[in-house]
């Protein structure tokens, strides 16, 4: 069997994560309902850059987690996250909205009563925590990636828990109410796992 090397595995995931994106947009059911409120428009294209800097975290991730089932996790966030981009993106596509282009400065989560800087919003993660998730090896490594990730879907169930009430687009409510539930099933998974790594750490060597 050709031995394809981590880098080649991961470059092949992400080609992946690309394509799940794509059937995200293409196979997403035509909605006979285009029309986006504020709340509806504001989800989706905050939602958007938060999926995004999840899939950034991954990618910067994987090729030094240690953890099978850390892996497993990041997988996950990974090729679902890239599909809810690409359904995203079809819903906003189809009310004519042009996603607009992200800076650290520009205004998130208006459609919340909350407005605050994209680098800001709640679970992002910051430039120094990026550059050390991609550093971190071993355990440290598996441990980074499922305490920022976690901090990263908190950020996110907050805006779908909102989404779900606040949404008019019953498309918009149902991907939030998946997001919501998938996420906070998430949380408490990375926090087990998390416990059962430190754990292990501590353990005195036989």
């Amino acid at each position: 069997m050709q031995d394809w090397g981590l880098g080649k595995i991961v470059t092949l995931i992400a080609a992946l994560a690309f394509l799940a994106g794509a059937l995200g947009y293409l196979v997403g059911v035509r909605t006979s309902e285009p029309t986006l409120s504020d709340v509806d428009q504001g989800f989706l294209v905050d939602m958007t850059l938060h999926h995004d800097q999840a899939v950034e975290m991954v990618l910067r991730a994987l090729p030094n987690l240690t953890d099978p089932s850390t892996r497993d996790f990041a997988l996950e966030v990974l090729l679902f996250q890239r599909w809810e981009i690409g359904r995203m993106a079809q819903l906003l596509a189809e009310a004519d909205v042009v996603q607009p282009t992200p800076s650290p400065d520009m205004e998130t989560m208006v459609w919340m009563g909350h407005p605050t800087p994209l680098a800001e919003m709640p679970g992002m993660a910051s430039p120094d925590e990026l550059d050390a998730l991609e550093a971190a090896r071993g355990v440290e490594a598996d441990l980074l990636f499922l305490e920022l990730m976690s901090e990263h879907h908190r950020g996110g169930l907050h805006m779908a828990e909102v989404a779900e009430t606040e949404a008019t687009n019953v498309h918009v409510q149902s991907m939030a109410d998946v997001m919501a539930a998938n996420q906070s099933k998430e949380i408490a998974e990375y926090t087990l796992l998390a416990e059962r790594l430190i754990a292990e750490e501590a353990a005195p060597a036989h």
